[in-house]
C-alpha cells in the first residue's frame, strides 16, 4: 500500500519548486509562501508515518524545500 502522506509531501514540494522557478510577481508571492508552508507541513506529517527508505527521500525533499525557500526569499518583488 502506498504511503499517501509521503505522496502528498512529494507533490507539495514539486508544486512549490514549479512556483518558485516561475517569474514571481507581488500577486503570486503569497501563493508561493502558502505552498512552501503546505510542503513543510506535509513533510513533517509524512516523516512520522514513513519507512526508513522513505525518510531518506523525505530528507532530500526537505533540502530541496530549504533551497527553494532561500531562493524565494532572495527574489525581488
Amino acid at each position: 500500500m502506498a504511503n499517501v502522506k509521503f505522496q502528498l509531501a512529494r507533490e507539495a514540494v514539486d508544486k512549490a519548486e514549479q512556483l518558485v522557478k516561475e517569474d514571481v510577481s507581488v500577486e503570486s508571492a503569497e501563493a508561493i509562501a502558502n505552498q512552501l508552508a503546505i510542503a513543510k507541513n506535509n513533510l513533517s506529517l509524512a516523516f512520522a508515518h514513513s519507512s526508513d527508505a522513505e525518510k531518506v527521500q523525505l530528507e532530500d525533499y526537505q533540502q530541496t524545500l530549504e533551497e527553494l525557500s532561500d531562493h524565494f526569499s532572495n527574489k525581488p518583488f
